[in-house]
């Protein structure tokens, strides 16, 4: 393995760490290499300003008085946007940014099930557009803890519990229920009833709603 090799590691490798751990957990439709590869970048750029963020503010706050003759902090990591600098990349830096983008991976993760951007982007109609996952998961994201019905159309099944995990791959979609009571939906009688249950159904065979509560006045329900 070269130096470049090594050095392009270093750099890709906080990175690729933020994009793996948001990747892992949050419902979002498969990327490709290319679109891999470039949040990786961008969330590399991220992690290390962020780093280099913290440093300047750690200077600034310590010579508060006399700041302007600081000797300011820049990460080696920037010198690989000069062709002729030569310095290697302080193994330290990496290591820090690395654990930053620990944090910032869950944090981002924490932002995105909040559905906080989008919420405000549609809210001040900037889009219409309900980030990257399907309607499916977007409308069980906003049923959690409540108590829903789902109807397997084809098998005359109704289901009511509460989600608890859900997937859509782009065929099938997936859902598992808790505290659940199995009726037939031609009869309404009672099948059976589970703690946990698990559905994996083909496109146009899931109906899922709630029900309605009569004693509150209702309005659209707010997302956000």
């Amino acid at each position: 393995m070269n130096e470049l090799t090594i050095m392009l590691v270093a750099i890709l490798f906080p990175g690729v760490l933020l994009t793996v751990i948001y990747d892992n957990y949050t419902e979002h439709k498969p990327w490709d290499a290319f679109r891999y590869m470039l949040y990786s970048i961008i969330s590399g750029i991220i992690t290390y300003s962020f780093l280099q963020g913290l440093i300047f503010s750690g200077q600034f706050l310590y010579n508060v008085e006399g700041f302007r003759n600081t000797d300011w902090h820049i990460l080696s990591v920037w010198g690989i946007l000069q062709p002729e600098n030569k310095e290697k990349i302080n193994a330290i830096e990496v290591v820090v940014a690395g654990l930053i983008a620990v944090a910032l991976g869950l944090l981002s993760v924490r932002i995105s099930q909040g559905n906080a951007i989008h919420n405000f982007l549609i809210k001040y109609k900037v889009t219409n557009k309900y980030g990257d996952s399907s309607v499916f998961v977007k409308s069980i994201e906003i049923t959690q803890s409540e108590y829903i019905r789902v109807i397997v159309l084809d098998e005359d099944l109704t289901f009511h519990g509460v989600a608890y995990l859900y997937h859509d791959n782009g065929s099938n979609l997936e859902i598992t229920l808790t505290d659940v009571i199995a009726y037939e939906t031609s009869t309404a009688n009672e099948v059976f009833r589970a703690n946990v249950l698990y559905i994996s159904k083909p496109f146009g065979n899931l109906l899922f709603y709630t029900d309605i509560n009569e004693d509150v006045n209702h309005e659209p329900r707010q997302t956000d």
